[in-house]
């Protein structure tokens, strides 16, 4: 690799599940490998997400509450 990339995810959800946790795992090995990630979701109840916060460096997750 030449240098690192800088990736943006999109999930539908913040409720750790199904693809949401994939995305979230697939997050953190793209940051083990040097890239910056940062997951993006819609969060309709504005908890953000759930669980644990990524535990590598340059790796973030964002949520945002839904419109109403």
């Amino acid at each position: 690799m030449s240098r690192p990339l800088r990736i943006a995810m999109l999930t539908h959800s913040t409720n750790p599940r199904g693809g949401v946790v994939h995305a979230m795992q697939l997050s953190e090995a793209l940051t083990t490998l040097g890239h910056e990630v940062v997951l993006h979701a819609p969060d309709a109840r504005g908890t953000g997400f759930s669980g644990k916060p990524p535990a590598r460096r340059g790796a973030s997750q964002s949520s945002r509450p839904l419109p109403t």
